[in-house]
């Protein structure tokens, strides 16, 4: 009898860790940094459509909660192209950690070539996944993209970025805020070089 009532224990405890979450901890936040490879060779600043055969992005490890994101992993089932016209094609699940989709996209800065770049902000939600014990639950998110274009178009592009949760705004510099900036710091500038030349 003490046999049979050992085993219907150990029965009891096992189903009972089966059916606990893989986390015992809640999702609060998160980041990792992607690269995606791109085949699209046309001008970085302008383009909005980006080749991307393997149809996968490879991530850097993770940081918070998304701290078991470990360097070099792949991730598969992304869209073939991806286009910044249609968010939801940076739509991605991560494995039992959660699922991406996003809505929209904004662009925040470029540079002109020779050595053009675009920064590019995709905005959307975290679904988070069965290995937190709060699945389920949705949260803000967004993944900041840096294209970069040695060269200008013609030449490879360099496209990476990173994934927050929950969202991480991206501010846009204003022409206004830029112009003050710059007239203090020609101020502060033309005030010092008067200080040295009286001395």
């Amino acid at each position: 009898m003490k046999k049979v009532l050992g085993v219907v224990m150990m029965t009891i405890v096992a189903l009972g860790l089966a059916s606990a979450p893989a986390s015992a901890i809640p999702f609060v936040s998160g980041s990792f940094p992607i690269v995606v490879f791109t085949t699209t060779t046309t001008d970085v600043t302008t383009t909005t459509v980006f080749t991307n055969p393997s149809a996968t992005l490879t991530t850097g490890a993770g940081v918070g909660n998304f701290s078991s994101v470990l360097a070099g992993t792949v991730v598969p089932g992304i869209s073939n192209p991806l286009n910044f016209g249609v968010p939801s094609s940076f739509d991605f699940v991560l494995g039992t950690l959660g699922t991406f989709h996003f809505t929209s996209q904004a662009l925040i800065t470029t540079t002109p070539a020779p050595n053009a770049s675009a920064t590019r902000d995709v905005v959307g939600t975290f679904t988070v996944g069965a290995f937190f014990d709060n699945a389920g639950a949705v949260i803000t998110a967004n993944q900041t993209d840096s294209l970069t274009q040695t060269g200008g178009p013609g030449q490879a592009i360099s496209f990476s970025g990173t994934v927050h949760a929950p969202r991480v705004p991206v501010t846009i510099p204003e022409p206004a805020t830029l112009l003050l900036l710059g007239s203090g710091l020609v101020g502060v500038a033309v005030a010092s070089r008067r200080r040295r030349i009286r001395k």
